[in-house]
């Protein structure tokens, strides 16, 4: 099997993966307008992949993902709605204006409270005006990104949320079996 390609910094209109062995990140990438993924593993190490205004959210699977940091880039949002990187902001009174959503994978996405680990994967949310009235928010994850919780009835998961970087956690909402 073929190895591990790298990618340096670029910017391309469309990238489609079919690559068993993946795709790793040497610098930023760039996407105008859409990543299929088809076969293998999309690998930023510490570099990102950047959607920008023009790109539409990928769609991953447990077999061709991204691992590491996806940003969509700022998009004028305002009072309306959006779907991207598993991440669902409902439309609402209040004029948020450009929003900027962060997501990352894998080791990148645990957090770590005390002796409890999330599943592997957070968002970072950055509006330009916070919204007053509230906004619902929800988020998916690829059962790939679960690290070993095996949710259900027996073992729920808790929303946290923080406001300062992660250096205070709130819970949001109850305890629920996110399948």
């Amino acid at each position: 099997t073929a190895a591990t390609l790298s990618l340096p910094t670029l910017t391309l209109n469309t990238l489609t993966l079919s690559r068993p062995n993946g795709v790793t990140l040497t610098g930023n990438l760039n996407i105008t307008n859409k990543v299929i993924f088809s076969n293998g593993i999309l690998s930023t190490g510490s570099n990102q992949v950047n959607y920008l205004s023009t790109a539409l959210t990928p769609l991953e699977s447990n077999s061709s993902y991204t691992n590491g940091t996806s940003v969509m880039l700022a998009r004028n949002i305002n009072t309306g709605s959006i779907y991207f990187l598993n991440c669902n902001i409902s439309s609402g009174t209040d004029n948020l204006g450009n929003v900027t959503i962060t997501r990352y994978t894998g080791n990148q996405g645990i957090t770590t409270i005390g002796s409890n680990q999330s599943i592997k994967s957070k968002w970072d949310i950055t509006a330009t005006t916070q919204p007053s009235s509230g906004r619902n928010i929800t988020y998916e994850w690829l059962p790939i990104f679960d690290n070993n919780h095996n949710f259900g009835t027996s073992n729920r998961a808790q929303m946290l949320s923080s406001t300062d970087n992660g250096t205070t956690w709130l819970n949001v909402g109850n305890l629920v079996d996110p399948t």
